[in-house]
């Protein structure tokens, strides 16, 4: 497994990571010093510090190019390497949002913007590609792709750089690529995928990190670094003027980081292991550190009641827990962490939800859009507590009809 280009060590000295995570005695022993990952001999070092960390080998390692951005215009340079194309964080892509959108998509993002979850004018697919603009890393079919940042230490480039082996792995033991196609079209099911690949790779990121730097798990903090990520998140979700894409692309890294940091604590590396063979479906139980899915309480349906005479269903789509955050993120006051760690663990009561959305015709010839979003949370109780602050809020600017059924809040709104 190893080969990498190192300095031989002066003494053997085991890696103090090693106490925890358990070590080959190459590993053990293995110097990584800080180095510019344009240069191969330092990837190699990167690679065999994340095969000793997460304790599998890469069977084909993929190509690697390494970028830097212009400060003119935000191109890249590349530096290293070639032929990768630039893909989303977590393997996939993302729609042209230049491209004419469908009538569904049309009305969906009108939608989300008369919820006040997207900023007025864009669409939806537009919003998220711009969460992934300041991506510094991708992994796709054609290889990993790392930005490097001329500010930022040689070891935050590695680290970044590890994060992506981590997804190597991940496409070889799991077949990622085939698993982002099967729930393309699913929404909470893609959610919670991602908070699995996308935590796992987070937090075998830092561990890598904390391995290469010779530092004891106690020194790593890891604890630390994924609350103050955490809220680094929250703060970005609050202050976006598209919370719902915010929410979408941000909290399933956050949420992801933290289940296997758990899993791991409890079990090493058979815990992470455990949560790649059996993850939780739905994105709400990731966020409560819950091994096992909610149990959903609401579902979309075939069966269509229109809200008005005359109104078309023109989509209808399971949203998941992050929507339900940026709805908080709208309507509750949030100025300290506390105040935003407690708008996750409230979203994180979500148990299932339906987005539907509605076209209806105009005399002339136009089609207005209507929303109806039914979400379900723990109880009853919490269903009415949370409805009467929605409507005390006044958080939209036209006015809504926000009614409750059992455990459910059904929140009504049209052009």
């Amino acid at each position: 497994m190893l080969g990498a280009c190192t300095d031989p060590p002066i003494a053997a000295q085991p890696n103090p990571l090693c106490a925890s995570i358990g070590c080959s005695d190459e590993c053990e022993t293995l110097r990584v010093e800080p180095c510019d990952i344009a240069d191969e001999p330092c990837r190699l070092s990167v690679l065999t510090s994340v095969q000793c960390t997460r304790g599998l080998e890469l069977v084909a390692p993929p190509h690697v190019a390494v970028v830097e951005p212009h400060a003119d215009a935000g191109a890249a340079t590349q530096r290293a390497d070639s032929g990768v194309a630039a893909n989303a964080p977590d393997g996939g892509s993302i729609d042209n949002p230049l491209t004419t959108p469908s009538r569904a998509d049309a009305h969906y993002s009108k939608a989300m913007q008369l919820l006040g979850l997207l900023e007025p004018g864009l669409q939806a697919t537009a919003a998220t590609a711009r969460e992934f603009e300041g991506s510094s890393g991708s992994f796709g079919p054609a290889g990993v792709q790392v930005v490097t940042q001329s500010d930022e230490t040689q070891w935050r480039n590695m680290a970044r750089l590890a994060h992506e082996y981590v997804h190597a792995i991940q496409e070889e033991r799991l077949d990622t690529k085939q698993w982002r196609a099967r729930l393309a079209d699913e929404g909470v099911r893609h959610q919670a995928f991602r908070a699995h690949i996308e935590g796992e790779a987070d937090l075998y990121e830092r561990l890598s990190l904390a391995f290469m730097q010779r530092k004891s798990l106690a020194a790593a903090d890891i604890d630390e670094q994924l609350r103050k990520r955490r809220d680094s998140s929250l703060r970005a979700i609050a202050r976006s003027e598209s919370p719902g894409a915010s929410a979408w692309v941000r909290v399933p890294y956050r949420a992801g980081a933290a289940q296997h940091w758990t899993m791991f604590m409890q079990r090493g590396r058979r815990g992470t292991d455990q949560l790649a063979d059996d993850p939780p479906h739905d994105l709400a139980a990731w966020m409560r550190r819950d091994p096992v899915s909610t149990t959903l309480r609401v579902r979309c349906s075939t069966d269509v009641v229109p809200p008005a005479s005359g109104a078309e269903r023109t989509s209808a789509t399971e949203e998941g827990a992050s929507l339900l955050l940026a709805l908080l993120f709208q309507v509750f006051p949030s100025q300290t962490e506390d105040e935003r760690s407690e708008l996750w663990d409230r979203a994180g009561a979500w148990r299932g939800d339906c987005f539907e959305v509605f076209a209806t015709p105009n005399s002339d010839g136009t089609e207005a859009t209507s929303v109806r979003w039914t979400f379900a949370v723990e109880d009853q109780s919490a269903a009415v507590e949370l409805r009467d602050v929605l409507l005390a809020r006044q958080w939209l600017s036209r006015e809504s009809d926000v009614t409750t059924k059992d455990a459910a809040i059904v929140v009504t709104l049209g052009e």
